[in-house]
């Protein structure tokens, strides 16, 4: 497994919702000597990630204590980067770098403000393989691409995709959601998975976009994402002086957060655990 993490820099226009596509810094590679069985994943095979951390402008001080009043939990306060604020896609193409069929997945996770959600990278934290434990899904990309030596394929993750995908972000991480539940469904035709979020709630946008390209054999990823931001809150270094400089918790579900008198937050869910 290799990590890499880099800060996406967008420029808001004047116009809004300002639009357009930025291209991934580096293109995601496995290479023959990436094929590691110590490090493989049950489900995705070797795999190498990218963050990026969308550029956003900080709120003003008496805006940040009004979103998060002293003493609040996560669940009861207010996103500053919110989800019917921000439109995301992916755009991306696959390639199979080998002379033999592969099998490859292309991911896509990230991190609200609150939390983050990387389960392809904490698989193991329960026992891994030799435990039995269950790998839990990504927000999106959680199915088998299969290619033909040197075959290319591409692909997009609509808006409608990542609209879901925020939702099932914010409601698993800060409203105790179930990832199963919520994950192998569409909360716009079965909700399961969302009944302790209140009334009202104000769901986070995703912050950052995190990528993951998973396969049996080599292979390269190269892709792009389309921001469109409707409140005009992307840092514009013509007119804003702070980022936004948030610093999501990792967050596991409650079966690997450890034994049953694990710390609980003041809603029931497991506090999230700092990741080794």
């Amino acid at each position: 497994m290799r990590t890499t993490s880099c800060a996406l820099i967008l420029a808001a226009a004047a116009c809004a919702p300002p639009t357009g596509y930025y291209e991934g810094f580096a293109p995601l590679e496995l290479r023959s000597e990436d094929l590691d069985p110590e490090t493989v994943h049950p489900v995705v095979g070797n795999f190498v990630q990218q963050e990026y951390y969308l550029d956003f402008r900080a709120p003003a001080p008496d805006e940040l204590a009004e979103l998060r009043p002293e003493g609040s939990t996560p669940m009861e306060q207010i996103p500053w980067i919110r989800r019917d604020d921000v439109e995301l896609s992916v755009r991306y193409r696959l390639e199979n770098r080998s002379d033999a069929p592969i099998r490859a997945f292309v991911l896509v996770d990230g991190a609200t403000e609150f939390f983050d959600w990387n389960p392809i990278g904490f698989f193991g934290m329960g026992g891994g393989e030799d435990a039995n434990e269950v790998p839990y899904p990504s927000l999106l990309g959680f199915f088998p691409l299969s290619l033909e030596p040197g075959e290319v394929r591409e692909g997009e993750f609509r808006e409608d995709d990542l609209r879901e995908a925020m939702l099932d972000l914010d409601v698993l991480t800060r409203f105790c959601g179930g990832p199963f539940a919520l994950l192998y469904n569409r909360s716009d035709v079965d909700p399961v998975g969302m009944e302790e979020v209140p009334e009202g709630a104000v769901f986070a946008g995703m912050g950052m976009v995190r990528m993951t390209l998973g396969a049996t054999g080599p292979a390269r990823l190269d892709y792009a994402i389309r921001v469109r931001d409707r409140s005009s809150r992307l840092f514009d270094a013509n007119a804003d002086s702070l980022r936004y400089d948030f610093v999501p918790e990792p967050f596991l579900p409650a079966a690997l957060a450890g034994p049953a008198d694990a710390a609980m937050d003041p809603n029931g869910c497991p506090t999230p655990m700092e990741m080794p």
